[in-house]
């Protein structure tokens, strides 16, 4: 069976099947797939387990083979001979044959030889899926043992499905949606199910943005869709209504019977960049952390207009000032409140503060009204039951919105790291080994959130092969169920409510095989990078037609000015007013920052952009100190000092321009402060473990450590790069003497692993034992890591070291207990 965008094929083969997921086994092809995954039997330990193509054909089950196109060309053919002739011989001596010919056999041979001998079922079939226009062509011999059929899915036939869903909506409203979807990305019209939920839910939502979020075509994130197309689809949905939208102001504990929790979020309606009265009240699941009330504020929205009220003229003249806004021609308190007020009218939506339980500290991040308006609709398709995916340039904030959703909605997360040697097994189970040396498959952070109702975090998803994500993850994020590599099954919460209802011997039998419910509250949320346009010998934009049906996509922009100077300033300052000097180094910062991204164009100024998140590390370092050009400096992590010549040109240049001096010919003070090292010196509990070394006190090392100081006062952690030979481990292993600071040593490689990371396995008394890391040493005990040629490390290590960065979970060795390193 063929598709032209293959997102639906599964669905109508399991419903076929009279019995969805009892009845068939599916398998997710992929280019990694060799013969022992899905064709023969498995060894684990000292036995042979049946993969899905035995179990189906012994037992008359459907075998359903998804992504035919993916597979390698030397897979496939080894199914000719069973679906030719219902035979095939397996690894473990077990020979599958026809019915037939066994009922034949039987009459001729006796004990060992005929119990080596396996009929298939008479009612075993293999239905194969796959797209013809893409991918490796199918095998002459192996496609002539199908019978092709085309599906071709027209969008009137969505209409009633999707009408079931939100039957207060117009039938008008879907049509014109299914129109629009067909002109953008016609495989897209299964997913428009989030679009009318929130149409019904919320009514006045713009249905163009609500649509942008379901189909990443239309927000211009597939580059080969046309602009032509995207405003014929505009063109049909465009709506002569005000600007409505909502935002997050409550969350509520409903109930929390059994392993399903329901919170009720509270929306509050804005128009035009107006807050209303009215509070919209949805259902949804929730975490398990969600125990007290988030309820609104009593007053917001005008808190903006109510300060201007009660300042003063002069007040209102600095106000205008650190604005940027001229106060020429005011003259009275009434003319230099007018002004004001007409200025926050220009800034429109972005000058008020979010509203509600957004206005105040999730944690320790305050969002801003752009970083609360996303947040607000993560939100709202986490209610209509979809996975998010926010896309964004590294440090836009995606961690930020991950933990604000988190920690509002009370969900534990768990993280997994991407990278692209990443195979689609490891995104569900891995291979360990108990104490006794034997090796068992352990659920990975995203089964074990699927199983518990967590928040799943798939970080660095643009790093996955093409066609990974949807091969290993396309039935769990569509439909809730998925196959795993053990043989066991995943089911969703409503399915496994209709088998337990099937009697008790049905029961039995499914909690035998080790089988699993999928909670309701299990959300996913993927981060990754901004697609970049297809380029010669690349793959190409990574949101293909099959990872566009997983998720609502969502774009995290650079923020508006006003916010971002705000958000700087609170950074950059420990008080609730900066003087005059802070605001002009802060300008400085940010007019430079400015400059760099307006020439975002020049390749050669790349390493000079500065991310929301290294603006937030500068403008803490200026909170400690009072030098630009030193923060600066050390936000660029010493890349400006290794840039080739004529891009160092082109820096300095930016540079002079927003009134920063070179970075380095700044002149720093080199005398340290003994009451700045009595303020961080520690009490050691093992005094063994502070390094004590001979340090000679050369000038520049004496700035560097200087340097070092002041951001590890900051709280931040630190980067030394550098040739070999420089100093880079007398100077770390100075500093944490003079702390009094305990140090744990870990040196990486280019064959480092996750489990030399994180934990190392010893041999006791003929048992194996697995023992902390150096890592989840310093983790547990609040001690100083110091890793060595960090360079030198694969990427999955690397991705270990950030989630110990940012106060993630960390995973030991499959098996092993997790880490929380905040």
């Amino acid at each position: 069976m063929d598709d032209a965008k293959g997102t639906a094929e599964a669905g109508h083969v399991l419903a076929w099947a009279g019995r969805p997921f009892a009845q068939a086994y599916c398998i997710s092809l992929l280019r990694s797939t060799w013969t022992r995954d899905g064709i023969c039997g498995h060894h684990a330990g000292y036995r042979y387990v049946d993969q899905p193509p035995v179990k189906a054909a012994i037992h008359g089950r459907v075998l359903v083979l998804e992504g035919i196109e993916k597979a390698e060309r030397n897979v496939l053919p080894l199914l000719n001979n069973l679906l030719e002739n219902r035979e095939m011989s397996l690894e473990d001596r077990r020979f599958l044959l026809s019915p037939n010919r066994a009922a034949e056999l039987v009459q001729q041979l006796q004990g060992d030889e005929l119990a080596k001998l396996v009929p298939v079922h008479e009612d075993f079939l293999v239905i194969a899926l796959g797209s013809p226009d893409r991918g490796n062509p199918l095998d002459p011999p192996l496609r002539s043992r199908f019978a092709a059929l085309q599906l071709r899915q027209m969008p009137s036939e969505l209409l009633q499905p999707l009408a079931a869903l939100a039957p207060s909506l117009p039938l008008s409203e879907i049509e014109r949606l299914l129109l629009a979807t067909s002109l953008l990305q016609p495989g897209m019209s299964t997913a428009l199910g989030s679009v009318v939920k929130l149409l019904a839910m919320l009514p006045g939502l713009n249905a163009w943005d609500l649509l942008k979020r379901a189909c990443p075509g239309a927000a211009g994130l597939v580059p080969q869709i046309e602009k032509l197309c995207i405003d014929k689809a505009l063109e049909s949905l465009r709506q002569n209504t005000m600007n409505t939208s909502y935002s997050i102001v409550g969350v509520r504990l409903l109930d929390a019977k059994d392993d399903t929790r329901v919170a009720i979020l509270q929306f509050q309606k804005t128009l035009s960049a107006k807050f209303t009265k009215d509070v919209v009240e949805l259902l949804a699941p929730c975490g398990s952390f969600l125990s007290e009330a988030n309820l609104p504020d009593d007053d917001h929205g005008d808190e903006e207009d109510s300060e201007l009220d009660r300042m003063s003229a002069k007040q209102l003249r600095c106000w205008l000032k650190d604005q940027g806004v001229s106060d020429s021609g005011c003259l009275e308190r009434s003319d230099f409140l007018v002004r004001a007020k007409d200025h926050l009218k220009e800034l429109g939506e972005h000058s008020f503060p979010p509203p509600g339980i957004l206005s105040r500290p999730i944690g320790s991040v305050s969002l801003t009204r752009s970083q609360a308006s996303i947040l607000s609709q993560v939100i709202m398709d986490h209610a209509a039951g979809s996975d998010i995916a926010l896309i964004g340039e590294k440090g836009s904030g995606k961690s930020t919105l991950v933990k604000a959703f988190a920690s509002i909605l009370g969900y534990r997360t768990r993280d997994i790291f991407c990278y692209r040697d990443m195979s689609s097994r490891d995104l569900l189970q891995h291979r360990t080994t108990d104490p006794w040396g034997n090796t068992a498959w352990a659920d990975s952070p995203l089964v074990q959130a699927a199983i518990h109702g967590d928040l799943a975090v798939l970080d660095g998803i643009h790093r996955l092969a093409k066609g990974t994500l949807y091969g290993a993850l396309g039935p769990l994020l569509a439909d809730r169920w998925c196959s795993l590599p053990d043989g066991t099954l995943l089911f969703s919460a409503s399915q496994w409510s209709t088998l337990m209802n099937r009697g008790e011997k049905v029961k039995a039998a499914l909690l035998a095989s080790g089988a699993r419910k999928v909670s309701p509250a299990f959300r996913v949320i993927a981060c990754g990078d901004l697609p970049e346009p297809s380029k010669p010998g690349m793959s190409g934009n990574w949101i293909d037609d099959e990872v566009s049906t997983l998720f609502n996509f969502h774009v995290l922009l650079d923020l508006p000015f006003p916010e971002l100077r705000k958000l700087v300033e609170t950074v950059a300052s420990n008080h609730s007013n900066a003087d005059n000097e802070a605001k002009q180094r802060i300008g400085k910062l940010l007019s430079f920052s400015q400059a760099v991204k307006a020439a975002c164009k020049d390749p050669d100024l790349k390493p000079l952009q500065l991310s929301l998140r290294a603006l937030l590390r500068t403008a803490k370092l200026l909170a400690s100190q009072n030098d630009l050009a030193g923060a600066l400096d050390r936000a660029f992590s010493a890349r400006f000092k290794f840039l080739e010549a004529f891009q160092r040109v082109k820096g300095e240049k930016l540079l002079a321009e927003a009134g920063i001096e070179a970075l380095e010919t700044t002149a720093r003070s080199a005398e340290l402060s003994p009451k700045q090292l009595d303020c961080l010196r520690r009490s050691p509990a093992r005094p063994e473990l502070v390094p004590k070394v001979q340090f000679v006190q050369i000038a520049n090392h004496l700035v560097v450590l200087q340097n070092m100081l002041a951001s590890w006062s900051a709280g931040q952690h630190l980067l030394l790069v550098g040739n070999q030979g420089v100093g880079k481990n007398k100077l770390a292993d100075h500093m944490l003497s003079l702390l009094c600071c305990e140090r744990e040593y870990v040196q990486l490689h280019r064959d480092t692993t996750l489990q030399s990371l994180t934990v190392t396995p010893t041999l006791q008394a003929g048992v194996v034992s697995w023992r902390d890391s150096a890592l989840l040493r310093a983790a547990k005990a609040g001690r100083c890591v110091v890793v060595d040629e960090a360079d030198k490390a694969p990427l999955e290590v690397v991705c270990i070291l950030k989630a110990g960065l940012r106060g993630s979970e960390v995973a030991g060795f499959p098996g092993f207990p997790k880490q929380q390193t905040n």
